[in-house]
């Protein structure tokens, strides 16, 4: 795609899988999403760079809060509709859009529930090809790890450190890929990644490495990209 400096994006020619862009989880859509808004910042007026920040908050609070199975499906869709129209607004919740995927997801679900049940064998077999398609995609060579403080090894959610930086307990990671404290409460990766500013996030907005009022990346205690 063509990421326009006016905020639009003109659609290229598919290259990834959209089956497995609709069917990621939180951990796997953070990544790839935080990676996007990275490349958007620098060229985009501030407004509109905002307001696909608003987006992914959108985004958030259906995979985090709503536990939506068709978050990553809005994403995908709310994109696609913006490559098509300069004047779609992208930073607001679109609830005919929204009503439209959960209705097709339902559709789909009955629709796989009248399949004949695979055999144990292809079961698996399919297990570990998904397990190998959704695998998170490489990390870059300077990424702050949310859940140890560490930088340019891993992932939050791919993460196998019992302990962070700070000397506190590694946040867990739950079945959306989200990081949680011992509270349960799962963590805003927007907070800790880049400050959040949705009035409606219910999520924990502290540090996942030393548990102060401050995001990770800003956490102190934290490794510093090279």
């Amino acid at each position: 795609m063509t990421i326009n400096t006016d905020g639009t994006i003109t659609p290229a020619q598919p290259k990834t899988n959209l089956d497995l862009e609709r069917s990621l989880d939180f951990g796997a859509w953070f990544t790839r999403y935080s990676r996007l808004l990275a490349l958007l910042e620098p060229i985009l007026h501030s407004t509109d760079y905002n307001r696909w920040v608003r987006h992914g908050q959108v985004v958030q609070r259906l995979f985090t809060v709503e536990n939506s199975p068709v978050a990553a499906r809005y994403c995908l869709a709310t994109r696609t509709r913006a490559s098509t129209s300069s004047s779609y607004d992208v930073g607001r919740l679109n609830e005919t859009l929204l009503a439209e995927l959960s209705r097709a997801e339902l559709h789909r679900a009955a629709a796989a529930c009248l399949q004949p049940s695979p055999s144990r064998s292809a079961k698996r077999q399919q297990a570990q090809e998904d397990a190998t398609d959704r695998g998170a995609p490489p990390p870059l060579e300077h990424e702050l790890c949310f859940r140890c403080g560490t930088v340019g090894a891993h992932l939050p959610f791919t993460c196998g450190e019992m302990e962070t930086v700070a000397g506190f307990p590694c946040a867990d990671v739950d079945a959306s890929g989200g990081l949680v404290n011992e509270a349960g409460m799962q963590y805003c990766l927007f907070f800790s990644a880049t400050g959040c500013h949705d009035p409606k996030c219910v999520l924990e907005h502290t540090c996942s490495l030393c548990r102060e009022e401050h995001g990770a990346s800003s956490c102190p205690d934290a490794e510093q990209p090279y």
